[in-house]
């Protein structure tokens, strides 16, 4: 009687293994920790960064999610003008990430890394399309905001 107990104990555990295993269940605990992320490029590695043809074209593709705001051409609708050299949170190519990353949740810009919608290479390259957007300002776009800081990289 004692063997016929046994048996379907092992039965019944070796079911719920199974179970577990194919919904995906982990039984074991918490699995490995997430890699660390990687290490902050430096202001200097990042401006060599945005000169690459690759990367403008895939943030030429990433600008759509920017229209709204920025316009197509990203002389500023209800967002600030992108092609003058005025800027409300830093030219440098750190400010311009931290900026597409992070949002400005008071002015309505969503923080693209939070929203999962990008990660850290989309949002470097469409930091390097806003960097290439400089110089375009053809004078019809919004009117400057912020601090003059000319793109000069």
């Amino acid at each position: 009687m004692r063997s016929g107990w046994y048996r379907r104990r092992y039965l019944l555990l070796a079911v719920l293994v199974v179970v577990a295993v194919t919904t995906g269940i982990a039984l074991a605990g918490p699995g490995a920790p997430p890699a660390p992320p990687p290490p902050p490029r430096t202001e200097t590695e990042l401006r060599t960064l945005v000169h690459d043809p690759v990367r403008i074209a895939r943030g030429r593709e990433l600008w759509g999610n920017c229209v709204g705001c920025h316009g197509i051409d990203g002389h500023g609708v209800q967002g600030p003008n992108l092609c003058d050299d005025y800027w409300l949170h830093g030219s440098n190519v750190t400010d311009l990430c931290t900026s597409i990353s992070e949002g400005v949740p008071l002015k309505g810009m969503p923080s693209w890394r939070v929203t999962g919608a990008m990660g850290p290479d989309d949002i470097l390259a469409l930091a390097a399309y806003v960097v290439s957007l400089h110089g375009t300002d053809h004078g019809q776009g919004k009117a400057p905001e912020g601090l003059l800081a000319p793109i000069s990289y």
